[in-house]
């Protein structure tokens, strides 16, 4: 995998003075420190898992840069999905135009809300775009990660340019797996009912339109009209016809829920941000 050197920002993004004085003497990075995608602890799997489980106690969410801000270059915010991290859509962020584009990754606790997630996301970019004078966005996100930038974008295009959406994978419709969450946890966490098919986080994105161009990517393992979906998302959640309704473009491409962001693919999704 491909190595990035980022700078992380968590100002206006949930982390305090405690919380960065702990993570300087635990050894761990400070606020402005330059870190590598693929060596940096914080982005392992184990980490970002227990932004799911264990939303609360996360403390590692921010906006993380692959080079210093320069206003005169288009940002692409990359948001992951449940139980991700920017680690996971490095692939596609090298396939982007270093003349003109730079890629900000998010980082947040998958387990919270898509609400929450969405507010405090577009909070954080805001405050970053204003802060280094830059006037427009792209946004690419995978999986449950396009709920929470649809509620991000819908917040941000009311203050600057939103050049485009980029969703794949995302279940529109939810996913039965959360149902499943929900009746067999005493305490389910808020994403697992927002997940929900029906559930009034769903219907909300629904009733909320926004005006930035969207572009819908769904995935399937075979290409066959008989093939169900990507091996994690039903091919029925991810082309909800609400969504295709809204939607300036719809790409389909073959491949599995992850493979749709490696290799060859990553290619292609490099270029529907171009």
């Amino acid at each position: 995998m491909i190595s990035f050197r980022l700078k992380v920002h968590r100002t206006a993004f949930g982390l305090g003075l405690a919380a960065l004085a702990m993570l300087a003497s635990s050894g761990q990075a400070g606020a402005s420190d330059v870190v590598d995608i693929d060596a940096d602890a914080r982005f392992e799997s184990s980490v970002a898992n227990a932004g799911m489980t264990h939303p609360l106690d996360f403390k590692y969410g921010g906006i993380y840069m692959a080079s210093e801000p320069d206003s005169s270059k288009e940002v692409v915010l990359f948001v992951h999905g449940a139980n991700g991290s920017p680690r996971d859509l490095s692939e596609v962020a090298e396939n982007l135009d270093p003349a003109t584009q730079q890629a900000w990754f998010a980082y947040y606790a998958s387990g919270n809300s898509v609400a929450q997630s969405g507010t405090e996301l577009a909070d954080g970019v805001l405050a970053l775009l204003q802060r280094y004078r830059v006037s427009h966005i792209s946004v690419f996100a995978h999986s449950m990660g396009g709920l929470v930038a649809w509620r991000a974008v819908a917040e941000m295009e009311k203050r600057i340019i939103v050049s485009r959406l980029v969703s794949v994978n995302t279940p529109w419709d939810g996913s039965s797996a959360a149902r499943l969450g929900i009746w067999f946890s005493r305490s389910p966490l808020p994403i697992w009912t927002d997940l929900a098919p029906g559930s009034e986080a769903l219907m909300a994105i629904w009733r909320q339109d926004i005006a930035t161009p969207f572009t819908l990517v769904y995935t399937i393992e075979h290409d066959d009209p008989r093939c169900i979906g990507d091996g994690t998302i039903s091919r029925r959640s991810q082309t909800s016809a609400e969504m295709q309704r809204r939607a300036a473009f719809v790409v389909k491409e073959i491949g599995t829920h992850t493979s749709v962001l490696h290799s060859a693919a990553a290619l292609r999704m490099g270029l529907l941000l171009r």
